[in-house]
């Protein structure tokens, strides 16, 4: 009898988020740098290495705290499901503080004093320059895989449309990325059979959709 696919199996082969992996990953233990880590290249060095790991809920926080200072409570409204980022990706308040200890801890985001006014203290987080420079590369920088589409590529249009800035450099390096997937893609499709080409005509069709979409609103 043949075996079948486990469910992560199954997601990556038709190239999506698993959520349980989603979750596994959300819930991992942030590891904060060290004062060693803080001296000289030590520092640079921990900052390349981790990098890798940030997750969506953090690079969205990031590029928030880019654009101006604020404390956890107002970037949770900002991406609350009716907020204008979280209508794109919505992200729960806890995440965004765990977002929030993920950025300092890897040199990316700092506290910024003490908001003044009633009720207990609000304290506002502000990007380091790191911080900002990670956050306008990433907000240039197109998706690689058709699965972060729907989340990662429209969050940053969210994100640019936000701050009020043009996204024809995004628009433009998304459309140049996906051609060649695009074309092949389409290679799969036509020489695939049974499951294996139902996944390569899913993946086709979403990627051609996507390119549409980033040619049509870059004009």
């Amino acid at each position: 009898m043949m075996e079948t696919p486990g469910r992560h199996a199954v997601a990556r082969l038709l190239d999506v988020e698993d959520p349980d992996l989603l979750r596994d990953r959300q819930q991992q233990p942030v590891t904060r740098a060290t004062d060693a880590d803080r001296v000289g290249l030590g520092f640079h060095s921990h900052i390349e290495t981790t990098l890798s790991s940030v997750n969506n809920s953090e690079w969205v926080v990031l590029c928030l705290l880019a654009h101006e200072p604020a404390h956890g409570f107002a970037l949770a409204r900002l991406t609350a499901p009716e907020g204008p980022i979280g209508r794109v990706l919505p992200i729960p308040r806890p995440l965004v503080y765990r977002a929030l200890d993920g950025l300092v801890a890897r040199g990316l985001a700092e506290q910024a004093g003490v908001e003044p006014g009633r009720g207990p203290a609000r304290r506002p987080f502000r990007v380091t320059p790191a911080g900002a420079a990670r956050a306008a590369e990433w907000l240039v920088t197109p998706v690689s895989r058709i699965r972060e589409i729907r989340t990662e590529f429209l969050v940053k249009l969210a994100l640019l449309q936000w701050a009020g800035t043009d996204p024809r450099n995004l628009l433009d390096a998304q459309a140049e990325t996906l051609r060649p997937i695009v074309a092949h893609l389409l290679g799969l499709r036509e020489s695939a059979q049974g499951l294996e080409q139902a996944v390569a005509a899913w993946r086709y069709e979403t990627a051609v959709a996507a390119l549409k979409l980033a040619e049509s609103t870059a004009e």
